[in-house]
């Protein structure tokens, strides 16, 4: 059988059992009914009679006291008299219904009339002492008539009242019986239920733990980092390359918002990035990181990831929750910018030689110089100083970038003073990431305000003389390796500096030396026609490691140029010197080169002939390139390494040009598809993808290359085998330094297990979702129809003690309402734990003094124990106890522990409560001499359902859940409770412990003035809406009879109608109505002009809290779950309608 039969038998099972109960409840209430009416006709009889003996009384009093004294005021009191008691007996004749009483109301009218006639006659009489046979018969007339009053009238009144009231009681208790035992069936039937749907739900939420632990299974074996959220974006999972790269642990992250775990930043700007996973719940579609994206863990340590999001959608397609996949590409990161810098600087420093090579003037080329720097480096400004060595400053020549001007307060700067001073006075090199914090920084509100990060100066030193100094500020950091590999630069500037210096002052004199000054080269060496070296520059011997003086007048073959090449170099000189042709001149030549310690290394050439008369001068101009050189093999080396590596992955991997022609696939692929390379390059891999995905992938694709945004795509390949399987494939652009796509880079994984898996699980989900739903719902629905015949109950119990003065009778009337409110508590019980179970009951805490609660609960477990024959005793400390607590809530807690103990305490047992402090604790003992508990239950008295005592010869009953309540209660308030026993019949005890606070609460002390409550109730007009006609009319009559104008209505359409006919002051509405619920006849009312001011009271069976909002909203004041106490709706009805 089906979890869903299970519910639709036991359901229909319930609702048999309501109609039968509501059918015999029908048949009774017109018994009560009529009984009732016929108690307040010969209660108004009696009332009737015993207020004509009052006035007749009073008009003999008033007689004697006129004939006494004379008082027009007792002569005109007892007119007054006179006309009341002819008033009341034509009521009492209009009421008499019997024979007897008609015949009575035949005597006492003749007796009255002659009492009457003979008291006016001494009235109007001038003589205000009456005859003493006047005074004799007036007082015998008076007797005669007080007796019939009393004997007959009054006691025929009370006769026919106590017998009418004996019937209904009689009705009453046959109904109670007949609701008790429906009431107790049906609570075993949705028992059995609740139990067979309950074991359904355990099996279900076991298979979804199996399920969830194979996707750990299959989340820990991938190689990528994956994080799963829920649908507000709190952790739910994290595999174990994602506890590597984040820093969290799979425990410590549940439950914590994804921006603490997964922190991403920009890492140019340093600015937090929109979290992908949020972008993917807001979006409902797959989004992946910008490029430059960096993971700072747990720890502070930073690394560059890529990574995609995506939702995850039940089946219904609605989202549930978000993937989160990533993986660290630090080392790829790392090497691209290292790639990318060693790009950036070699073609700095061919920009700068061309610059110093171009026979410029020195501040033209330095500002070429600077501006090179702002291009290639990125930084923000650059700017070169020279050392005016007559007066010792530092003089600015060049400046380009964010400032271009040569003036201001840095134009001229002493050695020694601000940052540029120090590098040129301590001959350094400088470099900081963090300019605002530099103290040698002597504006650091500028570099916050500007933005400033990073800071490079090198001193320009030729010769150990220092010649000048350049300086970078930039928004980014700066590398070591920049500071390095800029230094030779830095020498290249300096030697420029120095030449051009030392050209100027020999320009007039030495024509050859000027020529050699105006390149851009860093070693220069000057020979004659015939070899020999006529000029050898400082950087040619730091260079080739020759001093200078030591190599003038020798042939340069035999100093600079490797053995192998000596014959080819003396060859072209000849031939230069005898044709005037020089196939090598003015060219730009990558040679080798010869240092003095015998070592061969790569130089870049150029030769040049010195424009003088007689004999052919050339310059040699020579830079050192092994370092360019290396980083060209390393470049290649890297390049092979990385192809070795794609080639070797067990991931599939492609790259494609710009215009998305796939050039490579690693071997991956073949192994995959069984297709060959040339077979599936370029567009040829469309073959494999499955047809229904082909045309959007192909869209997806070209869009990526158009606007050069990541690619992220979920498709089907076809195997080597013809099965189809997912994979997700993703790509980026690689951009060169002017941002153009150079080439894609891309992967493919296979998700295939992890798709059917995710696709299982969200059924699985959903599945169990509807059928907690729908227990749920039928809770919802149990607790309605249950309560529903309960208010007709509770009504009529409240009529008969209204109308009740024999003892006997209340006492039966407390034991049904002792009974009604077990049944009422019984409700609300399931109702808790169904709420506590989905975790939906909220506490309304505030600081509060235990004790008040505690007596509360014992106030109300009072009746309970004295029934029972239980003594209770209450113990509380001397001191107050506060606690951060409901107090509803706590003093449920205390009353079902009471209502358990002395449940299970036979007569003439014991229970005691004990409240104490100890420590930083509130301790709640409630022991007992009951029937104790079994050591073998003792770990289960707090189990749903558990009952210490199953058998059916058990003395009370109950559904087994109020300890459940309990320890639920007990735990939202942060505290434990224990049960303990030393066996059968040894008794048990149960203690709670729940934190104190340690200040107490200041409290206002509230005088209020007493308030006299024997005053009237003012008369209402209240309108009583109800589709259970016995409900309905047994409320009514409630309200008539404590002097209420009432009507009644049975649907919604009607209730709309007399609202506006009847103009009631309150309407006590119903939800379930036919024709219209409540909440819409709510709506339409307040809608009316005359309706804004009525006070609606929803009145129904439905309690849960989705139920008060609802009618919160449609417009209703107050909220009141079935069945009603009539005395807090009447502690109700005054609040709502006080003027105050």
């Amino acid at each position: 059988m089906t979890t869903s039969t299970k519910l639709w038998f036991g359901f229909g099972t319930l609702i048999l059992m309501l109609i039968l109960l509501s059918t015999a409840i029908i048949i009774r209430v017109w018994s009560i009914e009529g009984q009732v009416n016929k108690m307040a006709a010969a209660r108004g009889l009696s009332a009737t009679a015993r207020q004509l003996e009052i006035n007749t009384l009073g008009y003999a009093l008033g007689v004697r006291a006129y004939t006494q004294t004379g008082e027009p005021a007792a002569r005109q009191n007892a007119f007054e008299e006179a006309a009341m008691v002819d008033q009341l007996l034509a009521e009492y004749v209009k009421l008499a219904r019997s024979d007897s009483q008609r015949q009575m109301a035949e005597r006492f009218v003749p007796l009255w009339q002659e009492l009457k006639n003979l008291g006016i006659t001494q009235l109007d009489s001038g003589n205000r002492q009456p005859s003493p046979e006047d005074s004799i018969k007036f007082f015998n007339l008076r007797t005669a008539l007080e007796k019939l009053l009393d004997d007959e009238i009054q006691a025929d009144a009370a006769g026919r009242y106590e017998i009418h009231e004996q019937e209904a009681l009689r009705d009453v208790q046959q109904i109670v019986l007949f609701v008790t035992f429906l009431l107790i069936v049906g609570a075993i039937i949705a028992l059995i239920t609740s139990w067979l749907v309950g074991k359904a739900v355990v099996k279900g939420e076991r298979f979804i733990a199996e399920q969830a632990e194979r996707l750990k299974t299959t989340l820990a074996s991938i190689g990528d980092a994956v994080i799963t959220t829920d649908t507000a974006g709190r952790v739910t999972n994290l595999n174990a390359v994602a506890e590597s790269l984040t820093g969290w642990t799979n425990s410590d992250a549940a439950g914590e918002p994804l921006d603490g775990v997964f922190r991403i930043v920009n890492e140019a700007t340093r600015e937090s990035v929109e979290n992908p996973a949020t972008r993917a719940l807001r979006e409902g579609a797959i989004v992946g990181l910008a490029n430059h994206t960096v993971l700072i863990d747990k720890d502070g340590t930073e690394r560059a990831i890529d990574d995609s999001a995506a939702p995850i959608r039940c089946r219904e397609g609605e989202i549930v929750g978000c993937v989160l996949v990533f993986r660290d590409v630090t080392e790829r990161r790392q090497a691209e910018l290292a790639r990318a810098e060693l790009n950036r600087l070699v073609a700095l420093r061919a920009d700068v030689s061309s610059a110093l090579a171009g026979g410029q003037e020195l501040h033209e080329a330095l500002q070429f110089c600077t501006e090179a720097l702002v291009d290639h480096l990125d930084v923000a400004f650059a700017r070169i100083w020279t050392l005016n060595e007559s007066e010792n400053v530092l003089e600015l020549q060049a400046s380009a970038g964010l400032y271009t001007h040569l003036d201001g307060p840095h134009s001229r700067v002493k050695v020694g003073e601000f940052k540029i001073g120090r590098i040129a006075a301590n001959r350094q090199a400088h470099l900081t990431n963090s300019v605002s914090d530099d103290p040698n920084v002597s504006d650091p509100e500028w570099a916050k305000r500007e933005g400033m990060i990073a800071f490079a100066g090198y001193p320009l030193i030729v010769s150990d003389r220092v010649v000048g100094v350049m300086g970078m500020f930039a928004r980014h950091p700066l590398s070591d390796g920049i500071v390095t590999q800029l230094a030779p630069l830095a020498d290249g500037i300096a030697q420029f500096i120095d030449r051009t210096r030392a050209n100027r002052a020999m320009r007039e004199s030495e024509a050859r030396k000027t020529a050699m000054f105006e390149t851009t080269l860093d070693s220069i060496i000057s020979i004659d026609h015939e070899g020999t070296i006529i000029e050898f520059n400082a950087s040619a011997e730091r260079t080739f490691g020759h001093r200078r003086e030591d190599v003038l007048g020798m042939e340069l073959a035999t100093v600079i140029i490797p053995p192998v090449y000596r014959d080819r170099h003396r060859q072209g000189m000849a031939h230069y010197i005898a044709t005037g042709e020089g196939p090598i001149l003015n060219k730009r030549l990558e040679l080798s080169a010869l240092r003095a310690d015998g070592t061969d290394f790569p130089v870049e050439l150029t030769v040049t002939r010195i424009p003088v008369e007689g004999s052919p001068l050339f310059t040699a101009y020579l830079r050192d390139i092994t370092e360019r050189k290396e980083a060209d093999d390393k470049l290649r080396e890297s390049e092979r390494r990385l192809r070795f590596v794609m080639d070797s992955m067990p991931q599939k991997i492609f790259t494609a040009t710009p215009t998305g022609d796939v050039d490579y696939f690693n071997p991956e692929w073949s192994k995959f598809t069984g297709l060959t390379f040339e077979q599936i390059r370029e567009w040829g891999w469309t073959q494999f993808i499955h047809p229904d995905d082909v045309a959007e992938n192909i869209r997806v694709w070209k869009n990526s290359i158009e606007t050069g945004e990541p690619f992220q795509f979920e498709h089907r390949f076809r195997s080597v085998d013809g099965e189809y399987r997912w994979h997700v494939s993703r790509a980026l652009a690689m951009r060169d330094e002017a941002g153009r796509v150079s080439m894609w880079v891309g992967s493919n994984t296979e998700i295939h297990e992890q798709k059917q898996a995710a696709n299982d699980l969200r059924q699985l989900a959903a599945n169990l979702s509807e059928a907690d739903r729908r227990k749920t719902e039928f809770l919802a629905m149990l607790a309605h129809e249950l309560r529903n015949p309960l208010a007709p109950i509770r009504n009529a119990l409240e009529i008969m003690r209204l109308t009740g003065t024999d003892t006997s009778t209340s006492a039966a009337t407390d034991m049904m309402e002792r009974q009604v409110g077990q049944l009422v508590r019984l409700v609300d019980d399931l109702l808790d734990v169904s709420r506590i179970s989905r975790g939906k009951i909220e506490l309304r805490t505030a600081r509060i003094e235990l004790a008040s609660s505690v007596n509360h609960a014992v106030e109300a477990a009072r009746p309970a124990s004295e029934s029972g024959g239980v003594q209770l005793e209450v113990t509380l400390p001397s001191q107050p106890i506060y606690l951060n607590g409901d107090p509803t809530r706590l003093s449920q807690i205390v009353g079902n522990l009471l209502n358990n103990a002395c449940k299970f305490t036979d007569p003439g047992g014991r229970v005691d409560l004990i409240v104490e402090r100890v420590d930083s604790e509130a301790l709640i003992r409630v022991r007992d001499t009951g029937i104790g508990i079994e050591e073998s239950q003792i770990g289960h008295v707090f189990d749903m359902f558990v009952q210490a005592d199953t058998s059916l010869e058990r003395a009370s009953g109950g559904l087994g859940i109020g300890l459940t309540l309990v320890k639920n209660l007990v735990e939202l308030h942060h505290g434990s409770v224990e049960a303990r026993s030393e066996g059968l019949g040894l008794g048990s005890e149960f203690v709670v412990r729940l934190p104190i606070l340690d200040k107490p609460l200041v409290t206002k002390t509230i005088l209020e003035l007493a308030v006299d409550r024997s005053t009237a109730v003012p008369k209402r007009r209240i309108l009583v809406v109800d589709d259970n006609v016995d409900s309905a009319e047994s409320l009514a009559m409630l309200m008539k009879i404590s002097g209420h104008e009432v009507e009644m209505a049975h649907d919604g359409l009607e209730a709309v109608d007399l609202s506006l006919a009847f103009r009631p002051d309150v309407i006590l509405l119903d939800i379930g109505l036919p024709k219209l619920n409540g909440y819409e006849v709510a709506r339409k009312i307040r809608e009316q002009q005359a309706g804004k001011d009525i006070v609606l009271i929803a009145l129904t069976g439905w309690g849960q809290e989705e139920d008060r909002r609802k009618s919160k909203e449609s417009g209703f004041n107050a909220h009141i779950v079935k069945p009603v106490d009539f005395p807090e709706l009447t502690k109700l009805l005054d609040s709502l309608l006080s003027p105050e």
